[in-house]
């Protein structure tokens, strides 16, 4: 399951959750998940996917780390998140 915003007026979309069943972890369901995500984002004409990673989670900045999404600070608040964000027209794919 993933989910996000609409286009806000910046051209961004966020990825505001992500999830895959614990049995289906390990078999490119994120992978494809992820995949889905931006071609959506390009079709709603999105020029930058963003989300938040939980302090800690380090597979999770890694997972992301691969798909191109890099780190551009953190979130105030009562739960701090590392910030990450992917370009969608720079010939990553």
């Amino acid at each position: 399951m993933a989910s996000g915003t609409a286009l806000d007026p910046h051209g961004s979309i966020e990825v505001i959750s992500m999830w895959v069943a614990p049995a289906a972890r390990g078999h490119g369901v994120g992978d494809e998940l992820v995949n889905a995500v931006v071609e959506w984002a390009r079709e709603q004409q999105a020029s930058r996917l963003t989300l938040g990673v939980l302090e800690g989670n380090e597979r999770a900045a890694a997972f992301y780390g691969r798909h191109g999404f890099i780190p551009v600070g953190t979130s105030a608040g009562p739960v701090t998140e590392r910030r990450m964000a992917r370009d969608l027209f720079t010939g990553f794919r």
